[in-house]
């Protein structure tokens, strides 16, 4: 079980990593997307995170993937999604709610960041990167954060 463990937190490492970069080789600080820009941004993401979401708390795969793209579904398969929910339901409990706290351009993303609660915690960032795939928005990355999940 502890192997499971070492392996989820180094995925989510790697992940954390590959995000860093990626913004790094643009050497910019993303700028907040402006109020007309963010509403048609929101009118995409919110039914897209409120689907992940949904599927998270189901422990519903199909549900939780189904807007990823390509490279999402390879990281994320079905059975890094169970260790992921087990590891996050037990520190953070279910997902209760979300409220928009930023949205940010970064070429050729678009970065959706919510304050959300869980059970056991309130204060859970969770931060969704959008891209364009076949000329439908997918999810290009997906992150929790929050000081229970950083014990």
């Amino acid at each position: 079980m502890k192997n499971k463990y070492k392996i989820l937190i180094a995925a989510v490492a790697v992940l954390a990593i590959a995000g860093f970069f990626l913004i790094q080789q643009y050497n910019v600080q993303p700028e907040p997307a402006e109020e007309d820009e963010m509403a048609a941004v929101l009118g995409y993401a919110e039914p897209i995170a409120d689907n992940l979401l949904q599927g998270f708390t189901m422990q519903n795969y199909t549900m939780f993937s189904r807007d990823f793209d390509d490279t999402m579904k390879e990281a994320m398969t079905y059975e890094m999604f169970l260790q992921t929910h087990a590891f996050v339901v037990t520190r953070l409990g279910y997902y209760l709610s979300r409220e928009v706290q930023s949205v940010f351009k970064e070429e050729p993303y678009t970065v959706v960041i919510y304050n959300a609660e869980f059970e056991k915690e309130g204060n859970v960032t969770v931060k969704i990167v959008f891209s364009e795939q076949n000329g439908k928005h997918v999810v290009s990355g997906l992150w929790f954060s929050s000081p229970k999940l950083a014990e």
